[in-house]
């Protein structure tokens, strides 16, 4: 959407499809990633191209770590504030996601030979 620094404010504000994500930086930066208790929540983004943005991500010299899930690919990395940001391969997520939209909501949580999430659904 749009982003700005001047003398008053640093941030950027994100379309995220009819809502919106600011972000502004404050703070000295860690050490360390902040553990779960100081911060629970994880920034994710869906990409196309996995490869890509890993390839983006070492180009600015990002340290991450990549995952390969049943579900699909995943880089897990902190931002310059030590929170907890992932990307994650839409296609393969997305394949699975339909995996699991065919199955019996009682199934859910329950173990199987299907490549579906055995996460339980909490609604």
């Amino acid at each position: 959407m749009f982003a700005f620094d001047n003398e008053h404010s640093v941030l950027t504000c994100l379309d995220m499809g009819g809502a919106y994500l600011m972000v502004e930086p404050g703070g000295p930066p860690p050490v360390e990633s902040k553990t779960v208790d100081q911060n629970p929540i994880t920034l994710r983004f869906n990409v196309a191209d996995i490869d890509g943005a890993a390839a983006a991500l070492a180009k600015k010299g990002v340290a991450f770590r990549r995952r390969d899930n049943p579900w699909g690919r995943t880089l897990d990395f902190t931002d310059p504030e030590g929170n907890a940001c992932q990307i994650r391969d839409e296609v393969g997520f997305g394949a699975r996601i339909l995996v699991c939209a065919r199955r019996p909501l009682r199934d859910f949580g329950k173990a199987s030979a299907s490549p579906c999430c055995t996460a339980r659904r909490r609604w």
